[in-house]
């Protein structure tokens, strides 16, 4: 689906790779006259969106690749020593593969998830999703590419989800889209601006 959109959308669009909470964004068709391709995959990790989605891409030559994931790397369940070395290796190789097909990169933090909720703290790391918002601005700025820290806007003194952003404890409610997707179209619009 998402390699239909891209073709209807044709090249120097904007493709917005991410996991479910992409996936499930009602995103603008186009954001300052650039078409955007909503490119989501439902548990994507950034190793699969740096293997799967330069497939999905092929000879295109995109504005921009914004790339807003790394929630699903950040399960209790996969948690290991080697975790945070892991994913700095995965961000590094999906920047190297996706860098090729776009001629500008914006990388997003990741919004934590929200306590007392099923899919909260209990099933990921609040401590590796931190140490992995560390590792993401580390690589935009090794990398050339742009940053934009939305889980900011979302995160309270807890360092958790405030409450009320999501249905489940990851995935977003209305409420938490509202402040989601304003933020995500506004760090779009000044990386577009800066690629011109």
């Amino acid at each position: 689906m998402i390699g239909y959109h891209l073709e209807q959308a044709g090249a120097e669009s904007i493709v917005v790779c991410g996991d479910s909470r992409v996936e499930a964004a009602l995103l603008p068709s186009s954001v300052a006259g650039v078409p955007l391709v909503n490119a989501g995959i439902g548990g994507a990790t950034i190793s699969l969106i740096g293997s799967e989605v330069p497939m999905i891409i092929g000879d295109y030559k995109l504005h921009l690749l914004v790339l807003s994931a790394g929630v699903n790397d950040a399960k209790i369940e996969n948690r290991t020593t080697n975790s945070v070395s892991e994913f700095r290796s995965n961000i590094e190789a999906a920047i190297r593969k996706l860098a090729q097909n776009a001629r500008k990169i914006l990388l997003t933090s990741i919004p934590p998830v929200e306590n007392g909720k099923p899919l909260g703290p209990r099933y990921y790391d609040g401590d590796l999703i931190c140490r992995f918002n560390d590792e993401i601005a580390s690589s935009a700025k090794r990398n050339g590419a742009d940053f934009f820290d939305l889980a900011g806007a979302m995160t309270n003194e807890n360092l958790e989800l405030m409450a009320g952003m999501s249905i489940d404890g990851v995935h977003f409610s209305r409420t938490g889209y509202e402040i989601w997707r304003p933020a995500l179209i506004s760090a779009i619009e000044r990386s577009l601006d800066t690629a011109n």
